[in-house]
């Protein structure tokens, strides 16, 4: 076995008297994964009612908005899909594709429930469909003090959009992959 310090040499510059350190790593084994992935430059697309998110959605921008209001299932492309868009054609055990979520439904109710599903080849960590839902719900509140009884107030909070949601996809081999 060799260590990181059996490569390092000292060598002495004649034009200037400088010392410089030549180093040479031994690496005992390599990974490759097609994991450069370089976004184009286009604005990230919307998706306004229930349908599929397509590579093109993945690999241009990076950026999906979704903007259904009342609900919306989006699908994600096919294993054989997404490891064809891959550098190279191709997908590997452990490549990894990340790209963003963006709910963005200009007035938000309770039912703006973003569901995300695999396409074929394609399962969830968890086992199903993963759902993005708006953040604060309104509720009624009612007071009560050990002097008597306050009148009930009614507290109405405004429902806002989710936080962007990360998508991590995994090839698990490269016919399949797992959502993150």
């Amino acid at each position: 076995n060799k260590t990181i310090t059996d490569g390092i040499a000292n060598t002495q510059s004649s034009s200037d008297n400088s010392t410089k350190i030549a180093t040479t790593a031994f690496v005992k084994s390599a990974i490759t994964l097609n994991t450069n992935i370089d976004y184009g430059t286009s604005a990230p697309s919307t998706k306004t009612a229930t349908g599929t998110i397509l590579t093109t959605d993945i690999f241009d921008s990076g950026i999906v908005v979704v903007s259904d209001a009342g609900g919306s299932t989006q699908t994600l492309p096919t294993a054989a899909q997404l490891a064809a868009a891959m550098p190279g054609g191709t997908a590997s055990a452990g490549d990894v594709i990340t790209f963003t979520i963006v709910p963005a439904i200009a007035s938000v109710s309770s039912s703006d429930i973003i569901t995300i599903t695999p396409g074929t080849g394609g399962t969830f960590v968890f086992n199903g469909a993963s759902k993005i839902y708006p953040l604060i719900v309104d509720a009624p509140l009612s007071v009560t003090s050990d002097r008597g009884t306050v009148s009930a107030v009614s507290i109405s909070l405004t429902r806002v959009n989710a936080p962007p949601r990360l998508v991590t996809i995994r090839f698990t081999s490269s016919s399949a992959y797992i959502v993150y």
